[in-house]
């Protein structure tokens, strides 16, 4: 019996140290050659670094792959699976993202610039020191989202929601907020200079506006009731038509509207 336990234990060893991979192979071998690979299995592929210029991964399976510093400019990612995907100071700008899934998954530090990112949910995951100048964020879900330092001059936010999202010491100049839900946020530190919050609605909202700046900021009929805006700077804002209800501003307590 000994020499068939000592088989035995050498076999299961050997399986054992069998590497694992979620991905297909010749899926992996396919995309490689051809840079494109719609519908494929590529869940757990190590593509760190990587050129994918101007990929089509569209459809792909591409959960728990490892895209950190990859460049995937122009990239086309429609309706791909990239739920716990590691995309760490990735180039994402101009990509096709529409129907993508991105629960999970680490952003931080990538590059978004100019890409369309309208209606994605991208609640609770890591942005943070992510860049999404001049993208299309409107009616995007950042739900508890971590955008922590992210550079957001000149994005449209129209209509996003942000509710519980950390935007502290993040870029927003230039940004259009219209209409967008900052209920619960954290805007501690952040840079609103001539961002757009016309007709935003503030009606005691948890926000944190500690030290924001709102330089040149528009903020015409905006609903101002119950914030506090006191160590904000409003250096040129535009104010006109805003409503004041226990608004703590720099220069005192408004009530003009109650």
């Amino acid at each position: 019996m000994k020499p068939f336990i000592q088989l035995f234990s050498l076999l299961i060893a050997f399986i054992v140290t069998i590497p694992v991979f979620g991905y297909n192979e010749s899926d992996l071998v396919k995309f490689k050659a051809l840079n494109a690979c719609q519908g494929c299995d590529l869940s757990e592929a190590n593509l760190r670094n990587a050129n994918l210029t101007g990929a089509n991964l569209s459809g792909v399976n591409l959960s728990n792959a490892n895209f950190s510093g990859a460049n995937l400019r122009y990239a086309n990612l429609t309706g791909a699976n990239l739920s716990g995907a590691n995309f760490t100071g990735a180039d994402l700008s101009r990509v096709d993202i529409g129907g993508a899934s991105f629960s999970r998954a680490n952003l931080s530090g990538a590059n978004f610039t100019g890409a369309d990112l309208s209606r994605v949910n991208l609640s609770r995951i890591n942005l943070s020191r992510a860049n999404f100048s001049y993208a299309d964020l409107s009616r995007v879900s950042l739900s508890g989202t971590d955008l922590t330092g992210a550079n957001l001059t000149g994005a449209n936010l129209t209509g996003a929601n942000l509710t519980g999202a950390s935007l502290r010491d993040a870029n927003l100049s230039g940004t259009d907020l219209r209409t967008t839900n900052l209920y619960e946020a954290d805007l501690l530190d952040a840079n609103l200079t001539k961002t757009n919050l016309r007709n935003a609605n503030f009606n005691n909202a948890y926000v944190n506006f500690t030290r924001t700046n709102f330089t040149e900021a528009d903020l015409r009929d905006a609903n101002l009731n119950g914030i506090d805006l006191t160590t904000s700077k409003l250096n040129n804002a535009r104010l006109d038509g805003a409503k004041y209800c226990k608004t703590q501003m720099p220069w005192g307590l408004l009530n003009d509207d109650c």
